[in-house]
């Protein structure tokens, strides 16, 4: 029948509990790294602190390269996800939520060492 079986059990049915965890895994870390840009946005890495005094002509974002790194390694992982490539989507996504985390933790620094919190 053209079915390759593997101590009793067809090798298909094997490998397919292996496509959902890839699924599974980006998932977590999806959450995970939308909820550090969340984080870091509060912080003031992001445009999220509407009530921060600026210079004119000088960005409000504390952290602004890692926030950005962040949000498009995001993008990138969605853009996995829908190619089905889900070891570089959980890559990307791991990426957004560790530059996310250095961007929150950066501009909680730089704010205390303003004086604003």
């Amino acid at each position: 029948t053209g079915v390759i079986v593997f101590q009793g059990v067809p090798l298909g049915l094997l490998a397919a509990p292996a496509v959902g965890w890839g699924a599974i895994e980006y998932r977590v870390y999806n959450l995970q790294a939308h909820a550090a840009v969340a984080e870091a946005e509060v912080a003031g890495a992001g445009p999220a602190d509407e009530g921060m005094e600026c210079e004119e002509g000088v960005s409000c974002w504390l952290a602004p390269y890692e926030y950005t790194y962040a949000l498009e390694h995001l993008r990138k992982a969605r853009e996995e996800v829908g190619q089905a490539d889900y070891q570089a989507a959980v890559d990307m996504a791991r990426a957004a939520r560790d530059f996310a985390r250095k961007a929150r933790d950066m501009a909680a620094q730089l704010r205390r060492e303003a004086g604003r919190d």
